[in-house]
């Protein structure tokens, strides 16, 4: 009889769309390899911050991660005062696809502009880059496509803005 119950609730998770950690495996898979990507465009001491992210591990367990408890993918990606260097930012952290939180303050990005990608990432709530050490222009993109953000900080950076109507949007 504990075998049918256990069927039921297998067939149930089915049924509503919820699909456990082990069911969701190429979407994990995707999320895991966009993560790595990410960490190789950036520098990082090796034995320090970003050790945990090791390909052999679940992503969800890596340091400045958190996952959906439930149906698995990334959330949350909080890395700030990683003391991560790059002098770029990897557009791979698009294919987090329900990503809702991304801070990368307090990390140095050597005077790069923001990168253009970030207003492409529509679901972000949270946004944070202060005091990462970005410059030039704030991306007019933020304000056009991220419009379930709440919370936005820029500050400490050398930035500028021509145009503030797009702040409006937010």
């Amino acid at each position: 009889m504990g075998r049918h119950i256990i069927l039921g609730f297998v067939l149930l998770f089915l049924l509503l769309g919820i699909a456990p950690l082990g069911l969701c495996g190429r979407c994990i898979e995707s999320e895991k390899q966009a993560l790595l990507r990410f960490k190789a465009s950036i520098y990082d001491d090796p034995h320090k911050n970003l050790s945990s992210w090791n390909p052999k591990t679940n992503r969800c367990q890596w340091d400045g991660i958190t996952c959906h408890n439930v149906t698995g993918p990334v959330l949350k990606l909080d890395l700030s005062f990683y003391s991560l260097q790059a002098t770029s930012v990897d557009p791979s952290l698009l294919e987090l696809q329900h990503l809702i939180y991304l801070d990368l303050s307090g990390n140095n990005f050597n005077a790069i502009s923001i990168p253009t990608f970030l207003g492409s990432m529509g679901r972000l709530r949270y946004l944070s880059i202060a005091g990462s050490n970005f410059t030039g222009k704030i991306p007019t993109n933020l304000g056009r496509n991220l419009t379930a953000l709440q919370f936005l900080d820029l500050s400490w950076n050398d930035l500028h803005i021509n145009d503030m109507s797009w702040i409006s949007k937010l």
